[in-house]
């Protein structure tokens, strides 16, 4: 049976300027696993490839007696 190590504490949002801080309890862009890259990766994607482009195509269905000014 293995054992895993507790979990360091991380110091949430910005606390790290309003209390001090150890670098170690910081946690930044550099401590992302490839895992974390990968799924931010598959999310701007996605973003990128289907959220961004549908108010193109929600205005080409808006027939222009519907539009709204």
């Amino acid at each position: 049976m293995s054992t895993t190590a507790p979990p360091k504490p991380r110091i949430p949002g910005c606390g790290f300027l309003l209390q001090d801080a150890k670098l170690a309890d910081v946690f930044t862009p550099e401590d992302f696993s490839e895992q974390h890259r990968l799924i931010a990766q598959t999310a701007d994607d996605f973003c990128n490839n289907e959220i961004v482009p549908t108010p193109t195509r929600w205005s080409a269905r808006i027939s222009p007696s519907r539009a709204i000014c």
